[in-house]
């Protein structure tokens, strides 16, 4: 039995200027401003589930959306690991 993936207001991050085809400078900028609107633990989690509904369908956007979410947890949370991997020695998807 698989569990589904429920992602709550569709569309925050990218009324923020999200985006993943965004320069990563811009989409740093936006995820500041989503972590101080949300939370880090929020915008982590939406970020993760986005590049999970993504893996099959665009792998390209699924790896900057995991990227994006390890960066976040690095960058405003103790914990510097995802998923129990270093963003050092995670691979392509």
């Amino acid at each position: 039995m698989s569990a589904k993936i429920v992602i709550k207001d569709r569309g925050s991050l990218t009324y923020l200027g999200y985006s993943s085809k965004a320069s990563v400078r811009t989409r740093r900028e936006s995820l500041k401003t989503a972590v101080a609107k949300y939370g880090a633990a929020l915008v982590q989690k939406k970020l993760v589930a986005v590049s999970v509904l993504n893996k099959n369908r665009n792998p390209a956007a699924s790896k900057t959306f995991h990227d994006d979410a390890v960066w976040v947890r690095s960058e405003f949370t103790r914990t510097k690991t995802l998923c129990g991997i270093r963003a050092s020695s995670r691979g392509a998807l």
